[in-house]
């Protein structure tokens, strides 16, 4: 038995004896089966007598491993053709610090995941010792269109496979109407391929209700790519900023909030720039 240091591996066999048997043609499995914090494992193989062993081996040690924090600040934003979710990362409480891996949930319903799979409880516990679905990435991208209310969430996971608390669950919704024959573009009730004020107005009042939709005040900048704005009608609601050179071709460029602020380092070597918001 090797014992992980954080400075590198310890042969602690001499020291402790934990009376494993010998298998050959064997695998091993980590995981805490029972949920106490502490990693388990399970062995399998051939003993010397011929015999096939398949054992759980439960950590009874008297130290527990605190889980991960959970992932914050979790955003959605359209690109290109596919619906991006993103999160910032979480933090380890366990030294040394360490990169978690995430693992995400998406369905049609609250605490759902019948669109991604987390292969976790709906309290967190790991049900495969594995990293996260979405590897150690702060997104996870899904083909588009996704119509319906969409619920979803995500937690970290340490390198012990153990799992954060899923941070709070975040929704969002789809209407795709009609388009041109070449596609579908979103809020088109026409078909003829331009979402005109009207058909923007009628999409909005699916969010907002009868009052306007939120509209850009404020616009202010210092020269150096940090921008600022205010919105009306919108206290309280999450926009995701996208830049374009061409008013063609859009890139995500980070979430925002009223008062909004958002950085673009872009901007201050080229000729156009141009911004928009987008929610969810």
């Amino acid at each position: 038995m090797w014992q992980n240091t954080g400075n590198g591996f310890l042969n602690a066999t001499p020291t402790v004896a934990p009376g494993l048997p010998g298998v050959n043609e064997s695998s091993v499995a980590w995981g805490d089966y029972d949920n106490d914090g502490r990693l388990d494992f399970l062995l399998t193989g051939y003993s010397d007598s011929g015999r096939i062993i398949a054992q759980i081996w439960r950590n009874i040690g008297p130290t527990s491993h605190p889980l991960p924090a959970s992932p914050t600040d979790l955003a959605v934003a359209l690109i290109g053709s596919a619906v991006t979710f993103r999160w910032n990362p979480a933090s380890d409480p366990q030294p040394p610090a360490s990169v978690p891996s995430y693992n995400l949930r998406v369905g049609t319903t609250p605490g759902g995941s019948d669109i991604v799979s987390p292969h976790a409880s709906a309290a967190g516990q790991r049900r495969l010792p594995a990293l996260g679905n979405a590897q150690q990435s702060l997104s996870f991208p899904l083909a588009f269109p996704l119509t319906g209310p969409i619920y979803w969430s995500v937690q970290a996971v340490d390198p012990a496979f153990a799992g954060s608390p899923f941070a709070p669950e975040s929704s969002f919704n789809f209407w795709l109407l009609p388009g041109p024959a070449s596609g579908l573009v979103p809020g088109d009730a026409n078909g003829d391929g331009v979402v005109s004020p009207t058909e923007l107005d009628a999409v909005a009042q699916r969010y907002w209700g009868p009052t306007a939709r939120p509209a850009i005040t404020n616009l202010v900048t210092d020269g150096q790519g940090l921008w600022a704005m205010t919105l009306t009608n919108a206290a309280a609601w999450d926009f995701s900023v996208e830049v374009s050179t061409n008013l063609v071709d859009w890139e995500w460029l980070g979430p925002a909030w009223p008062v909004l602020q958002f950085a673009d380092p872009g901007a201050t070597n080229a000729p156009y720039r141009f911004y928009r918001l987008s929610w969810p």
